[in-house]
């Protein structure tokens, strides 16, 4: 982990799907947002601080409030300018990631809550004797009805909320 030295320029916030994300820059680099994920810095800008940064994310309880002066003793500008650029080191790069991955993750959130959904279904249904088993039927027979059923549930609920987004 490296750390940095710098006078807070910005200090955002964007909610994301619910989820509110932070993030700040330092002057001594302008095309740096350092991201701190859902735990806020608490800084304010034209503050002077030193922080340990691991190319991802700042974890507040390492941001150090210093003196301006100490600053200049440091080699942030110097290592930040001649850094690489990641790809997600812009604040719009991280955007535009994050949604990407959220558009190709989708389906398998939505596979997984209809499947929790089923499953609660199928327990209640069980549960108040709305579902029954044949007389004959041992335990490894109950448990592939039970598992063919919540497959079944499953994917009614998968197609009737893609019913829905295509409306």
């Amino acid at each position: 982990m490296n750390t940095y030295s710098g006078v807070v320029t910005k200090v955002a916030s964007n909610d994301w799907n619910g989820t509110l994300l932070h993030s700040f820059q330092i002057q001594e680099a302008p095309n740096v947002w350092f991201r701190t994920g859902e735990k806020e810095s608490g800084l304010t800008a034209g503050e002077a601080i030193s922080f340990g940064f691991d190319g991802k994310k700042v974890d507040p309880k390492d941001i150090v409030r210093i003196d301006a002066s100490e600053i200049a003793k440091t080699e942030t500008a110097s290592v930040l300018k001649s850094a690489p650029k990641r790809s997600g080191a812009s604040r719009n790069d991280y955007w535009t990631e994050k949604q990407e991955f959220e558009r190709r993750m989708q389906p398998v959130w939505d596979w997984g809550r209809a499947r929790s959904d089923a499953a609660r279904l199928v327990q209640t249904a069980l549960v108040t004797g709305a579902l029954e088993f044949p007389k004959s039927a041992n335990n490894a027979k109950r448990m592939g009805l039970l598992t063919a059923f919540l497959h079944e549930v499953t994917q009614e609920l998968i197609n009737k909320e893609q019913d829905l987004k295509d409306e």
